[in-house]
Order: C-alpha cells, then structure tokens, then sequence
C-alpha cells in the first residue's frame, strides 16, 4: 500500500490492488479516485487535485474531484492550486487566470501569473508589474511592484517598481509601507516576526520593522516553533530563541544528502544529524 496523506485537510489516499482509495483521519472511506487519474493532495473546499498519468508533471493536465470520487472540473490546466474560498488560481496554455468551484473563468487567463493574496484579495501579474485586485480585477491596493507576496499576519513583502535595490519591504492592506528599512530579501510573518537579509546578513524584524534578532549571520534561518536555526563559523548548527538567546550549541549539520536542509521542530522534536548519525531532540 502506497499512500499519499494531506494534513490540511486530514486525509489520505492509498494505493490498493491497482487504485487510489481516500480515507479520513479517523480511518473511513471517502472515495475512489476516478480511474487513470492520480490524486495530488487531500479534500480542501470540496475539492481535490487530481492530475493524468500516474504522478503529477510538468506535461500532465490538472483538475479537481470532489468528495464522492466524482470529476467536477476535468483536468485541463497546466497548474492549479487548492480552492481558498470559492476560487483557485491555475494556468492554462501559459496564461494564468482564476476559477470558481464549478470550473468557470472569474478571471480570465490572461495574466503572467495569479495568486491569491488573503482573503478577497489576489496577486496579478502582466507587463508591467505585480498588483493587488478583487475578484473583479479591480484594483485595491495602489501601485505596481517589481515581486509582491500574499498577506500574512496584515503584511506583505514586496519589491516597489523603479526602486533602487536593496528595495525589498513590507506594506499593509491600504498599501502602505511599514517600514523605513529597505532589504535584500524579506519573508513572510510568522507568529509576529519576518526572516529578513540586510547588509548581506540574515536575521529576524518584528511586526514593527524592528530587528529582535540583529543581521549577522551569512546563511539562512529557520523559524520552527519559536525555535530559531542558526549556523555558526564552522558550519554548524544550533537553536536560539527569538530573544537571540542560545538553548542549544551548534553540533549538528545539514542534510547530508541536500547539504541545505536544516533541522526543525515537529510537536517538539527536531530530526537531526551529527557525527555520521541521525537522531532525535527535544527543546532542551
């Protein structure tokens, strides 16, 4: 048995004797796959992605099931995304656009690229930049940037056009901009703070802008369960708290295999690799 399980919705689909068969979380059926498709992810809105052929690619067609194994939006999208709301953003013959639950055009495809925002709000791209709109493509934020990311926590990074680099920042739903610091690289929020790279260093703004971890680390960061990794001059990797303050030293390393997959906390522990072996730790 083959199984392919979805947390965001609490579902699963597994592989049996030649089919694709969905289950809950509690271990009842739901439904069948309809046959010669191959289930992407779980139950989100009443709607599953499916793709043809027996794994998603780059050449397969997209579309949507809903709960009773039957297709509601025949797979004919080069991409698609899980509905938010009653919408979806896809892509077809290389336009990007968004439907609705029952597969209907509410924003023609004819944008480089569509994605929603946060709640009533989307990202569309064309010639001349990213902007913010409503389902009726009306405008609703001002300006055109350069990149634009969705809302999280009331903001969202974006990169204004004609600004000088660094020009990464942070606006609110009015779209106005937060933040009289400009950035090399800006991240979403999460739990009140943003991973930001400033002066070719990473380190950690609150809602405010303001640096609760200052930038003076050359790689990345991570952000999992108010536990922050962080890498020291010999590469290896520790955990701070969002004070900066240091809960366990620097002893372990990357994925081995990727050489840039660092460890994070899942319900309190944290996959970890040190001296040629894979473990398990706590917070402590």
């Amino acid at each position: 048995v083959n199984s392919n399980y979805d947390s965001r919705c609490n579902t699963a689909w597994a592989y049996h004797k030649g089919h694709w068969l969905c289950f809950d979380d509690k271990g009842n059926f739901v439904c069948e796959c309809p046959e010669g498709l191959y289930p992407v992810g779980g139950f989100i809105n009443d709607r599953g992605l499916v793709t043809t052929g027996t794994k998603p690619t780059k050449n397969t067609l997209k579309g949507y099931v809903n709960p009773a194994g039957k297709i509601v939006i025949p797979p004919k999208f080069e991409t698609f995304a899980s509905f938010k709301d009653e919408y979806a953003c896809v892509i077809k013959d290389g336009h990007s656009g968004i439907i609705n639950k029952g597969g209907h055009w509410v924003v023609p495809p004819v944008y480089h690229s569509a994605q929603q925002a946060t709640d009533g709000i989307f990202i569309l791209a064309d010639d001349d930049g990213y902007s913010y709109h409503d389902i009726n493509e009306k405008q609703v934020i001002p300006g055109k940037f350069r990149t634009a990311g969705p809302f999280s926590e009331g903001l969202a990074a974006v990169q204004p056009c004609g600004s000088d680099f660094p020009n990464h920042t942070y606006i609110d739903l009015l779209g106005g901009e937060i933040s009289a610091l400009r950035f090399e690289e800006a991240h979403p929020f999460k739990d009140g703070h943003a991973l930001v790279m400033y002066g070719g260093k990473w380190g950690f703004i609150n809602s405010d802008c303001e640096f609760v971890i200052e930038p003076k680390y050359e790689d990345t960061m991570n952000d999992s369960e108010g536990m922050i990794s962080f890498q020291d001059d010999e590469e290896k990797i520790g955990f701070m708290d969002m004070t900066g303050q240091v809960v366990i030293e620097p002893m372990f390393i990357a994925d081995p295999v990727t050489e840039w997959v660092w460890p994070e906390f899942k319900n309190g522990l944290a996959e970890v690799y040190a001296d040629g072996n894979w473990g398990y730790i706590n917070k402590k």
